[in-house]
């Protein structure tokens, strides 16, 4: 209590009275999370790593792992994931993990999930696209037969059938085929790549077949270039237009054809004449 006349007794407010400059008995106290100044005419708030629960000429420390901000009436324990830093009187995230999200808690970033007391990346074959420390997906689960290339995967697109199989459009890694390309990784019936030599009808089609003339198809994984230059049609088989075919079986511009044949009558006629001269030397 206090008293302004010397009289009559109050009691003090909750933000507490102090003595004036004509020296007024005043109460002396400070409220919760704040202490007197020197001349104990205010009060002002404690600083962080500090609290004092009123009434308290002194703000006290903290404890070993605990924090206050300022103005603190008690000392808190740091929030889970989190460690006190002695310097600032504040809370920094545990290694491995990252203040991130709603609040800016500390957590798992995405990619990655809580093993133990630590944040980790996601094994090869599982991804992540949320943070928090839930587990990671596995791939088995989107795509059958799945892997990832490397860990800490933050997406299902990350999920890829290895080499030697490609997707089937159906949720399965499937065995390839002879005429597919063995040492690709992520193939897909749209995207399969063909061998020189063989050739499919389109990209929707898993009927791989040799084909007639082998060095007329070139492979790839596009329907519309797996020709050679001049094939069209089923196996690359039938020439465009201004191409015809030579005596391997290829399709080559007319000109070019033209002087193709010349040269094969001239080599003829040469190889004739060389028997021709053979025998009568003989």
């Amino acid at each position: 209590t206090y008293s302004d006349d010397g009289l009559t007794c109050k009691e003090c407010d909750g933000e507490g009275q102090y003595n004036d400059e004509d020296g007024a008995a005043f109460c002396k106290t400070a409220k919760a999370g704040y202490k007197p100044t020197s001349d104990r005419k205010g009060q002002v708030p404690c600083l962080e790593g500090t609290f004092s629960i009123g009434a308290n000429d002194t703000c006290t420390t903290c404890q070993e792992r605990t924090f206050s901000r300022v103005g603190a009436s008690s000392c808190l324990p740091c929030p889970q994931h989190e460690t006190p830093n002695e310097d600032t009187q504040s809370c920094d995230c545990m290694p491995s993990f990252s203040r991130i999200g709603d609040g800016d808690s500390c957590t798992c970033k995405a990619g990655e999930t809580l093993m133990g007391t630590s944040c980790e990346p996601c094994e090869k074959r599982k991804w992540k696209s949320s943070i928090g420390v839930t587990s990671c997906s596995r791939c088995e689960d989107t795509l059958k037969g799945s892997i990832t290339e490397n860990p800490g995967s933050t997406s299902s697109s990350s999920c890829i059938c290895p080499s030697r199989t490609y997707d089937d459009g159906e949720g399965s890694c499937v065995p390839i085929e002879e005429g597919m390309r063995e040492d690709l990784s992520g193939m897909t019936l749209a995207s399969l790549t063909l061998e020189e030599g063989f050739w499919r009808t389109s990209e929707k089609s898993d009927d791989v077949r040799p084909c007639i003339t082998p060095e007329a198809c070139a492979g790839g994984n596009d329907t519309e270039t797996m020709c050679r230059d001049g094939h069209t049609g089923p196996y690359c088989a039938l020439c465009e237009d201004d191409y015809n075919l030579d005596p391997f079986m290829l399709c080559k511009q007319c000109s070019e054809s033209k002087n193709d044949l010349a040269f094969t009558v001239l080599a003829f006629v040469l190889f004739a004449l060389i028997l021709i001269g053979g025998y009568v030397l003989l």
